[in-house]
């Protein structure tokens, strides 16, 4: 073996130990928050050890940082399958369908993540150095309901398709902390039906 393949075997070894380290503190946020990590509470999740920690992230920020880097990454793979929905969609109620199916698959029933977006939202009120990654997020999600707005015939698409992300994230903030039966059918789905009804008078 070369000693380039050494050294791209001991990387990806490497890549994947970090890998784990990051998916381990984005369980404990999705179960205690921001404020339940720490550099043995992630090493404890993952079996690994609090030097192991360290190493890879220095501070405890720079594993705050690669988790909201992750969690973005996994987002953004997660919405370019979805996006041909979105594309595709002709009418205001197909909009509407779409918008609150994404919703319930992504945030509502996959209960993790969506606390997980929550809680590091919150971490980014409080460190305005973690609002770029934030900000960065929901870019590409806001920038085609624009695009979807437009072809409805949507005189302002980006703000209307800015308005209408912020709707569906807070309440689903209110469906995490306070679940209510028939969510979808009941308050998302009509409260969405409402604003791109609204969007496109």
């Amino acid at each position: 073996m070369t000693v380039a393949g050494v050294n791209d075997e001991s990387s990806s070894r490497g890549e994947r130990v970090r890998r784990g380290l990051i998916e381990a503190a984005f369980r404990i946020i999705a179960e205690q928050g921001v404020a339940g990590i720490s550099h043995r509470a992630v090493a404890r999740e993952s079996g690994t050890s609090h030097g192991l920690v360290t190493y890879h992230f220095g501070a405890i920020e720079g594993l705050l940082r690669a988790t909201m880097e992750y969690v973005g990454a996994a987002n953004l793979a997660d919405q370019e399958r979805y996006f041909p929905q979105l594309d595709a969609a002709t009418s205001a109620e197909q909009l509407v369908a779409v918008l609150t199916r994404n919703a319930e698959r992504r945030l509502v029933k996959n209960r993790d993540m969506g606390l997980a977006l929550m809680e590091l939202r919150l971490a980014a009120a409080r460190n305005a150095e973690l609002r770029p990654l934030v900000r960065e997020w929901g870019r590409g999600y806001t920038l085609r309901v624009a695009a979807a707005l437009q072809r409805l015939g949507a005189a302002s698409p980006r703000e209307d398709a800015a308005e209408i992300t912020a709707l569906i994230s807070g309440l689903v903030v209110d469906q995490l902390s306070l679940p209510r039966p028939r969510f979808l059918s009941a308050v998302l789905q009509p409260a969405l039906a409402r604003r791109v009804r609204a969007s496109l008078n």
